[in-house]
């Protein structure tokens, strides 16, 4: 117990220190408007909602233990609110209670239709009851609408408790550039 409330300190420790950065760096945000060479702060709060039937699919990937595909939503900035789609295979050593996916893939669809399409890397922790802690890697590598052509990356953070619930809470920074004027 005491060690998951620790890691719980420790994550809302490191999303705090993330947040402050990013806005103190970030400045303000203009639209890339002909410029899509131009990098302009990233980030992204989402809250997925994982499948707690168990009904994982057989790993595509050499060595890993299921497939994983989860829907969610959250607030993104430059797309506002967003629906949250994403895949990947995910390797595990439950003994040492840590994993890692290298082959992610999340799309972010706007309420205008807009995606943004981002592929990640995760490695994550856990205890005996399934609290997690992981740290993400993220880069752009896709859109359509005004992100097409999109680039991009950053670093993130999650969080749940699938002892409590099957909710991952999520936040993302980074710099991406696109063309506004799409």
């Amino acid at each position: 117990m005491a060690r998951r409330s620790a890691a719980r300190w420790q994550l809302a420790a490191m999303m705090a220190v993330s947040a402050v950065l990013t806005l103190a760096v970030a400045g303000p945000v203009t639209a890339n408007h002909g410029d899509p060479g131009h990098l302009v702060p990233f980030r992204a709060s989402i809250t997925t909602h994982d499948p707690p039937d168990g009904s994982y699919l057989p790993p595509s990937c050499e060595g890993g233990a299921w497939d994983f595909a989860t829907t969610g939503s959250g607030v993104v900035t430059h797309l506002g609110r967003v629906a949250w789609q994403q895949t990947h295979c995910t390797r595990v050593d439950f003994q040492a209670g840590e994993g890692w996916v290298e082959d992610g893939q999340a799309i972010m669809t706007a309420a205008n239709g807009d995606m943004l399409v981002v592929s990640y890397d995760v490695t994550f922790t856990f205890d005996e009851r399934y609290s997690y802690l992981t740290i993400q890697s993220w880069e752009v590598t896709g859109g359509t609408g005004r992100f097409a052509g999109a680039t991009g990356s950053g670093t993130g953070v999650g969080m749940g408790d699938y002892a409590v619930d099957f909710i991952t809470h999520s936040e993302w920074v980074g710099s991406i550039s696109y063309d506004a004027a799409g």
